[in-house]
């Protein structure tokens, strides 16, 4: 059940408020910026967490793909040099 606050009650709690003003050091990011670097904060021990794990193998899987796809060039480009 909520709390029935009286309202002498409300008054001396809006005093307080006014009075501390948390809103002006309250932290926490504001930039689109900051909150996506912040939201990383929960990640356990860098880079060997599952996320970054996950985001490597992807990111090599790619490097690898287009490895494959850069020596079928150079083995095309050596067969015609070699034609000539």
């Amino acid at each position: 059940m909520p709390r029935q606050w009286t309202q002498a009650q409300r008054e001396q709690q809006r005093l307080r408020i006014m009075q501390q003003q948390p809103w002006l050091s309250s932290t926490g990011p504001r930039t689109e910026q900051g909150k996506a670097r912040s939201s990383l904060n929960a990640i356990k021990h860098g880079f060997c967490s599952w996320r970054y794990r996950g985001q490597l193998r992807e990111i090599m899987r790619t490097v690898k793909a287009r490895q494959k796809m850069l020596d079928a060039l150079r083995f095309k480009y050596r067969q015609l040099v070699t034609l000539r």
